[in-house]
């Protein structure tokens, strides 16, 4: 994750019918971050990762292969 200034960040993850099946809340330094996240217990699939900041929100893809 690429942050342009140090800051909270919320990663949710969300399965195809919108449950939340992962939450943490992390601290960002300035530029570029790596939150590891452990899978093993997703179910394969698509979801969805939503990072959210004081400043908003982006959507990325997450593909689940077993």
């Amino acid at each position: 994750i690429n942050a342009t200034e140090q800051s909270q960040v919320v990663i949710s993850i969300l399965n195809t019918v919108g449950q939340v099946v992962f939450q943490s809340t992390n601290t960002l330094s300035l530029g570029a971050n790596t939150v590891n996240i452990d899978t093993k217990n997703f179910a394969s699939g698509i979801y969805n990762v939503i990072i959210s900041t004081d400043n908003g929100a982006t959507t990325k893809k997450l593909s689940v292969t077993k």
